[in-house]
């Protein structure tokens, strides 16, 4: 399967540097220099030939499926971001200055609303469910896309936060034959 993903288009509370996890915010306004990437993005994209697009079931990833021109699309829950629990709503500097080590070596001993497992499971049972398709578009959200990277190229979801990507970053994966 070759995967085309793209991490959803900039909140409020990515601008702030507010952890998100599960919190249905919608996107900002789009800036000169965001249209500049969404329009190589599509330079990108509209070269390929989806098998489908899928979204998660949060509202930032649909309107940035529609910023691209994609109005039909699945609504897939396996790709929804980690649920951070307690922590959703407070700042990510807080939150690193409590579990920094952990977040970057050992995910599993961080406490939040779905266990690292439960995570994990979750997204190879997303790559199960749509192995049969040739070519995907995903939008979807940091932390799912970071541990679904690890996943596909460590196979290792601690791997995760070794790696970054910005809002509306496009990333190329191959999964499979």
């Amino acid at each position: 399967m070759k995967l085309i993903a793209i991490r959803h288009l900039p909140t409020v509370f990515n601008h702030n540097g507010i952890l998100q996890g599960t919190i249905n915010n919608p996107i900002v306004s789009i800036t000169k220099e965001v249209n500049e990437l969404i329009l190589a993005n599509k330079k990108v994209i509209n070269s390929q030939k989806f098998d489908c697009v899928i979204t998660s079931e949060y509202t930032r990833t649909h309107q940035t499926a529609k910023v691209y021109g994609y109005n039909d699309f699945i609504i897939e829950p396996l790709t929804n971001e980690l649920n951070f629990g307690e922590f959703e709503g407070s700042s990510k500097k807080i939150f690193l200055e409590r579990y920094s080590h952990e977040w970057m070596n050992d995910i599993y001993k961080i406490p939040l609303g779905e266990s690292i497992n439960d995570f994990e499971i979750r997204i190879k049972n997303f790559l199960k469910k749509y192995k049969s398709k040739k070519n995907l578009l995903l939008f979807s959200h940091g932390a799912f896309l970071r541990a679904l990277y690890a996943i596909i190229r460590y196979n290792d979801i601690n791997m995760m936060n070794k790696t970054t990507f910005q809002n509306n970053q496009l990333i190329k994966l191959n999964y499979g034959s």
